[in-house]
């Protein structure tokens, strides 16, 4: 049998995850890491440069997933919303996780976008 370096890598990860659980003492607990003080003087230049990220990518998410799913995007959406029961009429709370990429095919499904909070 050959070895897939994939696996072991996979291994390797879900190792460092259990013994992380087994510090923590407690089985299924991960423990954050600590803070990389050695990257960022303080919380404020950590928060300034992940704002600064988001600032530069966000308004190229949509195209990124799309090009980077293949375009499937709208049919695995929709495909997981009627998988989760999500029927014609219904009423949905969008919680604000995304770009609106899910809401968009809720409300395909249920009808009207008005349904979709």
């Amino acid at each position: 049998m050959t070895s897939n370096p994939l696996n072991s890598g996979l291994a390797s990860s879900t190792a460092a995850r259990s013994t992380d659980r087994a510090a923590s003492g407690t089985a299924g607990t991960l423990v954050p890491h600590q803070v990389l003080g050695e990257y960022y003087s303080s919380e404020g230049e950590r928060r300034e440069f992940l704002d600064d990220i988001f600032d530069k990518t966000s308004a190229n998410y949509d195209r990124i997933e799309k090009l980077i799913g293949f375009g499937s995007g709208p049919w695995y959406r929709r495909e997981a919303l009627l998988r989760a029961g999500l029927k014609p009429g219904m009423s949905v709370i969008d919680v604000g996780i995304g770009t609106g990429l899910v809401a968009r095919e809720a409300a395909n499904i249920v009808g009207d976008a008005a349904l979709i909070t």
